[in-house]
């Protein structure tokens, strides 16, 4: 455990961490999927609502609109990711800078208008119609916003992935794009390339919280 913490605080040193304005990076908290999600329908997605509320540690709180009634906000894309047309992925970068510090609470609502279906590594789910929320804290606060003698060529960013419960979805029967799942090795092999990425893989929140599994 000290060795993880240690582990942790080096990291946040070298990459960044303190305080200050970032982008947002964030993956829906679907349950058991592993790195890539899509839905097959876009419009149907949209339908619904994404929120982001970010309750800052210093007092600064902040209510984002990802979107609403089938538009997008002009200041959030969906992450690039290899789809067909009509689809659409389920992480959103959001390019409008938030305050940001390692102890605020995240929570995240998303409102699906219908029944929404998908394909994912292993299998094909459905994600199914209501409202829908998750708290979370940043997974890792990347660049020295406040410091710009140590800041790297890419922006600071903010990535949402220290989730505290996931949302459960009605699995298809279908297979995902690679087939069923693989042997235990290849799934020991994924979780521990899942803790490489800041946005999927985490162990421990900035705040020192557990994430989810």
């Amino acid at each position: 455990m000290a060795f993880q913490f240690a582990s942790d605080g080096l990291m946040r040193m070298v990459s960044g961490g303190g305080p200050g304005d970032r982008s947002l990076y964030m993956k829906l908290p679907l349950d058991d999927v592993r790195f890539h999600w899509k839905f097959f329908d876009k419009e149907a997605f949209l339908e619904g609502s994404l929120e982001v509320e970010i309750h800052g540690a210093t007092g600064r709180d902040t209510v984002l609109t990802v979107f609403r009634d089938g538009e997008i906000s002009p200041d959030w894309h969906p992450i690039d990711s290899q789809r067909g047309e009509g689809e659409i992925y389920f992480g959103f970068i959001g390019e409008v800078e938030v305050w940001t510090h390692r102890r605020d609470s995240v929570v995240v609502r998303l409102h699906a208008a219908r029944d929404l279906e998908g394909i994912g590594r292993y299998e094909e789910a459905v994600l199914p119609e209501g409202s829908y929320e998750a708290s979370a804290s940043y997974s890792i606060l990347t660049g020295h916003p406040r410091f710009r003698l140590f800041s790297q060529p890419s922006e600071p960013r903010a990535y949402i992935g220290c989730w505290r419960s996931k949302w459960e979805m009605e699995l298809s029967g279908e297979p995902g794009w690679t087939g069923t799942r693989g042997e235990p090795e290849d799934s020991r092999f994924l979780a521990r390339l899942a803790q490489m990425m800041p946005s999927v893989g985490a162990e421990q929140g900035t705040d020192g919280s557990r994430c989810a599994s």
